[in-house]
């Protein structure tokens, strides 16, 4: 998601909005107040200077995509994003639970737990029958030694 929004930031060309001030025009909060100080001497008419031609978007920016470029991209950008919708709601379709109460949920939840404390009970009993025929396989091994 934040690679197709990166994307349509940074290869769109910027448009105009009816009624707002173009980007060359805001000040940024980092010029120094000199700065600000030539724009609003620059907008009042000089025979000394001839005008420059409007700046599209800010030095350093990636320039746009062509249109149909642009299109092709946000279609597949599109299709991207559906497919990603889908694959979520698969996901939420097999969570466990998913068309359980929250009463039925905790029952179950206990149920497991129970489960689990007898796997441990089990899993205690195994090693220590483990313990014991260790022991006697050792003193198999001993007694075979000595003869």
């Amino acid at each position: 998601m934040f690679a197709s929004i990166s994307y349509l930031e940074s290869h769109h060309a910027y448009t105009p909005i009816p009624g707002q001030p173009a980007a060359d025009d805001i000040p940024k909060p980092n010029a120094p107040a000199n700065e600000t100080q030539t724009t609003t001497q620059s907008t009042q008419p000089s025979t000394q200077q001839p005008e420059e031609p409007a700046k599209v978007g800010v030095p350093g920016d990636p320039v746009p995509d062509p249109p149909g470029v642009f299109r092709a991209r946000l279609t597949e950008l599109a299709k991207d994003l559906v497919l990603k919708e889908q694959q979520i709601e698969e996901l939420i379709k097999v969570l466990p639970g998913i068309d359980q109460s929250v009463e039925e949920q905790e029952r179950r939840i206990r149920e497991l737990g129970i489960e689990l404390e007898k796997a441990e009970k089990d899993r205690v009993q195994a090693l220590e029958e483990r313990e014991k025929l260790l022991e006697k396989v050792e003193s198999v091994i001993v007694g075979v030694r000595r003869v």
